[in-house]
């Protein structure tokens, strides 16, 4: 998983407020793009397929089967 992600501010129409912080997402792969202005989102846009992949992993994951004897071992 890849992206490129560009910050920057943008000045409020209120000059005494304070600039607002912008964010762009691009998932390098697809192209996708995705422009947000709460930092939270970016966590969790880019988390959100982190966690997906962990949990496929998991589903695919066989029960452990017992430990085989090993011959040479003598065990």
């Amino acid at each position: 998983m890849s992206w490129l992600v560009r910050c920057w501010e943008e000045p409020r129409e209120q000059p005494p407020d304070e600039p607002v912080l912008r964010f762009m997402v691009r998932d390098l792969k697809t192209g996708e793009e995705r422009y947000l202005a709460d930092p939270r989102e970016l966590g969790e846009l880019v988390s959100r397929p982190v966690r997906d992949a962990v949990e496929a992993g998991k589903a695919d994951e066989s029960p452990q089967e017992s430990p085989q004897k090993n011959p040479r071992s003598g065990g």
